[in-house]
């Protein structure tokens, strides 16, 4: 498993650079701030990007778990 496995095509968040890899989800997921890294969108972003990178699965899975939290999740909140 690998943390360097590549999206389709690149996540666009908001502000900030594009996030092309694991690695990359992993690392703007940890610099949110701590009551924004906290939200359950972002704790399930973070589990499936871990699951993915640690376990292997297809890598849609972690695409549509950042997608989903930069979108407000199926809740519709951050």
């Amino acid at each position: 498993m690998s943390w360097n496995r590549k999206f389709a095509e690149p996540i666009r968040p908001p502000k900030g650079p594009s996030i092309r890899t694991l690695k990359e989800a992993a690392e703007f997921l940890l610099s949110l701030p701590k009551k924004r890294r906290d939200h359950p969108d972002a704790q399930a972003a973070a589990e499936a990007v871990r699951l993915v990178a640690e376990h292997g699965g297809p890598l849609m899975f972690a695409e549509i778990g950042m997608r989903q939290f930069f979108s407000g999740g199926p809740r519709h909140g951050r």
